[in-house]
């Protein structure tokens, strides 16, 4: 079965990875903003989110889950198959928050479902991202080796292509992930 973790930074295209995902493999999309945030980015209770994250990390079943909430990192890596990181540079990332904010301009809520507001801080969150969270990424990657996961590590649009079409190879019998 496929389950994978899905990081990486704000307009990076977690999201739209995980509904692609989802709809070739048939498993579930779990977006980690819903859950801490809930409609209109109110925070949840910790403990409620973290109570929601553990019933859907299961050892059975497929599910994507993304979103880089570290707190319950190693609970949802326990049972994973992979870690696909999305480390497209901040350029790309200002300009699909952008273009996403435009297409959903219209609209209460975004593509995961959520409202969002994207303003001068935001744009620096993405800017500084690999600065402020490279660290947590770095060992987030170290502790999915030692688990034997396989990590993705995806640096453009054409690796992140190359990947989605090997989920179209993927064996339907184990939906194990061809190696990269």
């Amino acid at each position: 079965m496929i389950r994978l973790l899905v990081i990486g930074a704000m307009g990076a295209g977690k999201t739209t990875l995980s509904k692609r995902i989802e709809k070739l493999t048939g498993a579930k999309a779990h977006h980690q903003d819903c859950y801490f945030y809930g409609l209109h980015f109110k925070s949840q209770p910790l403990e409620n989110w973290k109570d929601k994250v553990s019933s859907i990390a299961t050892p059975s079943g497929s599910w994507v889950i993304d979103g880089n909430y570290f707190d319950a990192f190693e609970e949802k890596l326990l049972n994973a198959t992979d870690l696909v990181y999305l480390d497209l540079s901040s350029s790309i990332c200002i300009q699909r928050a952008l273009s996403r904010t435009l297409r959903n301009f219209c609209k209460f809520k975004t593509d995961s479902g959520l409202s969002e507001k994207v303003n001068l801080s935001f744009i620096i969150n993405i800017f500084t991202y690999r600065s402020r969270r490279g660290e947590e990424f770095e060992n987030a990657f170290q502790l999915a080796i030692a688990d034997g996961k396989h990590v993705h590590r995806l640096t453009s649009q054409s690796e992140l292509e190359a990947f989605v079409y090997k989920l179209t190879q993927t064996d339907p019998q184990t939906s194990k992930l061809p190696e990269r």
